[in-house]
């Protein structure tokens, strides 16, 4: 595998560099994919299908990344075992993924499907928007099980030190999805139908890309056919790691999703606003989210072939590079929100609403730079359970009651709830850096439980 970063030898800077630039790249076109799939929809379509769309998208955003997060868990194992040379364990790891997560992505796809009509209620969707909004994720829905099947390729590709492959075939994804949604949305006016439609095609393409790549070129550490089987003490170690994980992304998406659904209880302009306001934000989250990605790794590497010294300058030389990154997308945001949403719309309310909940959640971004890279250190050594509970505390107890305390007992104007984001994030970064003191992260997580050798 050429594109193999060496994690465990090379120099610290060009070996990050070089390791978290795909990802970079990856994160980028996520959110341009994003962002050019709500931009066809609101030159093609109107307001209702722009406020179903982005609640859509919103509520596939759970879904995805929480499948991102629950293979990450089988990754990290995967990268602790390469830095310790142990690598039956590791062709036993890769082959049950296999198994059990593609069990759970059609598990997944079946609950999303019967949920649907649901999730358009909770959504607050209106009228048309109503309709687009299930259309979209009835949909949608069939596509999950492909979104599951490349992320179980991507995160064993990442854990090999190959982060490149990945990000190519998520761009022969936004590729497709791109020109498909010029093609339903904007030719034959099929509205959330046709996005719902581009989506699932693109998905089928980058899952198909992953596969084929593994047959022509398969792992550094061969894997055959018989190597993909069940195995309970392996699913009960990745389940481990990777619940967690799944857990804390699952459940802070899903508190965008109702801080969603209340802005709609503004109207579909508010509505539009937030959606809006998400995705150009979102460029402010791709270094953090490449870098944390990146450093995961580099970390299950390197404390698994007991380099802690090796592990804390990556952290370092993480958080000065995307430091930097993050702070000059933040100012971009900050200083021209209103140009950035007029790019969308010419609704002069949509845009007001979409400026203020830009400048907002940018801070939250900026806040966000060094919870990142302290949670990659805790992800990457196996402690995924304090990551995901400080970030399903900070949820639960601050940014929800905080967003239903300003809608329903201060009646605070819509655009006073995206504040919900860095005060919660706040409360995140004190945990983080108490737990980072006590230095409990410096062990790995899967030398402290008692599983016997998982080839016994």
């Amino acid at each position: 595998m050429a594109n193999k970063v060496d994690l465990l030898n090379e120099k610290i800077y060009p070996s990050l560099l070089r390791f978290v630039t795909p990802l970079l790249l990856m994160w980028l076109q996520t959110s341009v994919f994003g962002l050019v799939d709500l931009l066809i929809i609101s030159n093609y379509t109107d307001t209702f299908a722009i406020d179903a769309v982005a609640g859509g998208i919103s509520v596939m955003n759970v879904i995805t990344y929480t499948i991102a997060a629950l293979t990450t868990g089988g990754g990290i194992l995967i990268g602790q075992y390469l830095g310790a040379k142990k690598h039956e364990q590791v062709k036993k790891l890769i082959g049950n993924m296999f198994v059990l997560f593609g069990v759970i992505g059609i598990v997944i796809a079946a609950i999303m499907a019967s949920l649907s009509g649901v999730i358009v209620s909770w959504l607050n969707l209106e009228g048309q928007a109503r309709v687009d909004g299930f259309n979209y994720l009835i949909i949608t829905a069939i596509g999950i099980p492909f979104i599951m099947g490349f992320n179980i390729i991507a995160s064993q590709l990442r854990a090999f030190g190959n982060s490149r492959s990945p990000f190519l075939f998520l761009v022969l994804a936004a590729s497709v999805n791109i020109a498909l949604d010029l093609v339903f949305v904007g030719l034959l006016e099929m509205r959330a139908t046709g996005a719902a439609l581009a989506s699932i095609i693109s998905q089928v393409c980058s899952f198909s890309a992953a596969l084929i790549y593994l047959r022509v070129r398969n792992f550094p550490i061969p894997l055959s056919k018989s190597d993909i089987r069940f195995s309970g003490k392996c699913s009960k170690m990745t389940l481990r790691t990777g619940l967690p994980l799944a857990l804390q992304d699952g459940v802070v998406l899903l508190s965008f999703t109702v801080i969603m659904a209340l802005i709609n209880l503004y109207g579909p302009e508010a509505g539009s606003g937030f959606g809006i306001g998400e995705k150009i934000t979102f460029f402010c989250f791709v270094p953090l989210n490449a870098f944390s990605a990146a450093l995961t790794a580099t970390t299950a590497q390197n404390l698994g072939a007991n380099q802690l010294e090796r592990t804390k300058q990556y952290a370092k030389a993480g958080l000065l590079m995307h430091g930097v990154l993050v702070s000059v997308a933040v100012i971009i945001c900050e200083i021209f929100a209103p140009q950035l949403a007029a790019l969308f719309t010419s609704d002069a309310s949509i845009i007001n609403y979409a400026t203020s909940f830009i400048r907002i959640i940018a801070i939250d971004a900026f806040i966000c730079i060094f919870i990142y890279v302290l949670n990659a250190l805790f992800m990457g050594s196996g402690h995924t359970t304090f990551s995901m509970m400080q970030n399903v505390l900070s949820t639960v107890l601050i940014r929800l009651p905080l967003a239903l305390v300003f809608v329903f007992a201060l009646e605070t104007q819509v655009t006073v709830l995206a504040f919900a984001y860095p005060i919660a994030s706040i409360f995140s970064l004190i945990a983080c850096l108490i737990y980072f003191k006590m230095g409990r992260w410096k062990i790995i997580r899967q030398e402290k439980v008692h599983i016997p050798d998982i080839l016994s």
